[in-house]
């Protein structure tokens, strides 16, 4: 196999690797020339979705019915929910880069706890 072909089944393989285990990766190819030397290199990047902050209520609305929660004006909201737009590993927003910085600023100061939907279920 020439190195080419193995470098593109590498990238193949790892990508389907992660996407069996639920991940959505972007995989770069790099090459960095030093001196008289060249090396390859292959990033593993997350595909980041956009992460949204919303009222408790606004989310079990969302999830039992309008009509079976209380209905609350999102300024008097004291709890909050933090995940990413298809709700999928929404806890792992903490790790996104800024993200508690910017949610300081939207909260004002509150306190997010991260809880993954598995630990919610009975």
């Amino acid at each position: 196999m020439i190195y080419e072909e193995f470098k593109e089944n590498f990238k193949g393989g790892i990508k389907e690797a992660l996407a069996d285990k639920g991940f959505d990766v972007t995989i770069r190819e790099n090459r960095t020339e030093k001196l008289n030397e060249s090396f390859d290199s292959i990033s593993v990047t997350p595909e980041i979705r956009p992460s949204e902050i919303r009222g408790m209520s606004e989310v079990l609305g969302e999830m039992m019915g309008n009509d079976m929660v209380p209905i609350i004006d999102p300024a008097d909201e004291q709890m909050f929910v933090a995940t990413v737009s298809d709700k999928v590993h929404g806890a792992g927003v903490i790790a996104c880069p800024d993200f508690m910085e910017n949610a300081a600023v939207k909260l004002e100061g509150d306190w997010i706890m991260p809880v993954p939907g598995l630990e919610c279920r009975n």
